[in-house]
């Protein structure tokens, strides 16, 4: 499933993008902003809708805004109040919250 390619429908048309090279993907509003390394699509769709089309061996939901591929997470840190912070290939940070903590605790036992 990583190898699949996702359909982006944007404005400026429909993208395919391999899986592992989308570093990670955003809730902004209704649309999703979805991050590789050499571009941003932006698109109408739901972080709930999007994660079922993901491999979920690669990719986690960090945050209710977040969906990260684990694959580019070269940091993870823990905050004081059980929630934390994933610094990703591309140098970006994005929450880690409370609420999947699981996830905090799984990456910190395969980092």
């Amino acid at each position: 499933k990583s190898q699949l390619a996702l359909s982006i429908k944007t404005s400026d048309g429909l993208f395919q993008v391999k899986q592992k090279d989308i570093i990670y993907i955003e809730s902004v509003g209704e649309h999703l902003a979805v991050y590789t390394a050499e571009k941003t699509l932006i698109a109408r769709d739901s972080l709930k809708r999007i994660i079922t089309e993901l491999d979920a061996k690669f990719f986690y939901r960090s945050h209710k805004s977040y969906i990260v591929n684990c694959d580019h997470i070269t940091k993870v840190e823990k905050g004081r109040f059980g929630d934390g912070s994933i610094t990703l290939s591309n140098d970006q940070e994005v929450k880690l919250s409370r609420r999947y903590k699981a996830f905090l605790k799984e990456l910190t036992l395969n980092l």
